[in-house]
């Protein structure tokens, strides 16, 4: 396991920047223990807070898609929106229980934006084989982080718990400005890295009905399945361990995950999905087969969370488009889960047979994906473009007249790796001035002016 935290210091900064907060997020502001411990009122207007930090969170992910520039500095992006969220999680120490429902809107919209400032790092310094470990080290740390927030609340006096839950904001902070300080300029992403010309619409388009699909059934869990486990004393273990079985199969897609083709992954997590549905509207209170339920159900969320945040990074890289594709994908897929939240709840107060009816509409739902893995694939040619192979680039992209050097075709095969100009300077044995000559040679026989545009026109081709 811990080879998936052997990375180079700036991936490292990478995970536990993200890793961090997203932990800090899964203890408090979303369904998390912080809260429950905390919480000074239940439901404002018939809205939980939850579903408040929600709401707000995927609207400031659309509203941030469209309307925040490239030009927007990442790391100034981070930092004001992470400040920010100090200063309102501090308020809350003090603030009336009248004020929550304002704040955790507006901690929903700060948590957006500073995600949105990681998804720049996460897309471009990061090489496409290595965005998976990453990523699966992301989530495992941030479990972590949930399950030592978890224990803490159980001992500390609750005056206590909310300071204490600030402290993983402090952290991260820390290790933001210190990783801005110490950052190469060769290490870091400037604004002439993102396009302007953002995505094909029906990228967009399937890649955000896809995750929407997919976390449409989350909603119905959160409503249906996990109060019905919960139900039962005799899964106490389950609630006291729900995280074992999620970040083993972390662990091992982290270390080996890179070897299998991408949408393998997807298949089993939608298979899994749909068994855990089917087996639970089967159960009734027999306890083995709500404990497999139980551990089905982590397993396919492991595979399709890892899923989901690796392939958004690597359409970001592939279009240059980082804001722009976390920003709808992420949106789409929060949206989904309170819509299938509200659906639930529905399901509760109309029938009895909620658990026959949750389960055809998710595996209805589910077998409607399937054809959308297949066109996301053509479309960016995945087994060549996201595996970083230079033979995507045929002669025929070339503009008349021009050909590749064997330097060039060396040139391009780093930097279609994700190498950063010095890395390559160092590994031809060549100057970085001189390194850069050859680069201006290369995008001008393609008619291009970068690598992001590169790979835009090389998919758009296909």
């Amino acid at each position: 396991m811990f080879k998936l935290f052997h990375s180079p210091i700036q991936h490292l900064r990478i995970i536990l920047i993200k890793g961090v907060y997203f932990g800090w997020m899964l203890s408090f502001p979303f369904h998390g223990p912080v809260l429950r411990s905390t919480a000074p009122l239940d439901e404002f207007y018939g809205f939980s807070l939850p579903l408040i930090f929600g709401f707000f969170h995927a609207l400031a992910f659309f509203v941030a898609a469209f309307v925040l520039p490239k030009a927007v500095s990442w790391q100034k992006l981070m930092i004001s929106s992470l400040i920010t969220t100090i200063i309102l999680h501090l308020f809350i120490l003090f603030s009336p229980a009248t004020l929550w429902p304002p704040v955790f809107a507006a901690l929903g919209v700060c948590s957006a934006l500073f995600i949105l400032g990681w998804s720049v790092p996460f897309s471009f310094k990061i090489q496409t084989r290595e965005r998976l470990k990453i990523m699966a080290s992301v989530i495992i740390l941030a479990n972590l982080v949930y399950v030592l927030t978890k224990n803490a609340t159980a001992v500390l006096k609750d005056a206590a718990v909310l300071p204490v839950s600030i402290l993983p904001l402090f952290l991260v902070l820390l290790i933001l400005l210190r990783s801005i300080k110490e950052s190469a300029p060769e290490e870091t992403v400037s604004p002439e890295d993102l396009t302007e010309s953002g995505a094909p619409v029906p990228v967009l388009s399937y890649l955000t009905f896809l995750l929407a699909g997919l976390y449409f059934s989350a909603g119905l869990v959160y409503t249906i399945i996990r109060p019905s486990l919960a139900e039962s004393g005799r899964l106490f273990l389950y609630f006291d361990y729900t995280y074992i079985p999620y970040i083993l199969v972390l662990v091992f897609l982290g270390l080996w995950g890179y070897k299998l083709r991408w949408e393998l992954p997807v298949y089993l997590g939608i298979s899994l999905l749909g068994l855990s549905f089917i087996l639970f509207s089967i159960a009734g209170k027999n306890i083995i087969s709500l404990l497999i339920t139980a551990f089905l159900l982590e397993s396919s969320y492991a595979l399709l969370d890892l899923f989901s945040w690796t392939l958004i990074g690597s359409l970001a890289s592939v279009y240059g488009s980082p804001y722009l594709f976390f920003g709808i994908a992420l949106g789409g897929k929060l949206f989904s889960i309170i819509a299938g939240e509200w659906f639930g709840h529905q399901l509760l107060l109309s029938s009895e047979m909620y658990r026959v009816m949750a389960a055809f509409l998710s595996a209805s739902i589910l077998f409607l994906l399937l054809p959308l893995i297949p066109r996301i694939k053509s479309r960016l040619n995945t087994e060549k473009a996201l595996d970083n192979d230079p033979s995507v680039l045929t002669e025929s992209l070339l503009l008349p007249g021009q050909d590749l050097t064997t330097r060039e075709k060396e040139i391009i095969s780093l930097l279609l790796e994700g190498f950063t100009n010095k890395v390559i300077a160092e590994k031809l044995y060549i100057s970085e001035n001189t390194l850069k000559t050859h680069l201006k040679n290369i995008y001008r026989k393609y008619g291009v002016k970068q690598k992001r545009e590169l790979l835009s026109r090389m998919i758009q081709e296909k």
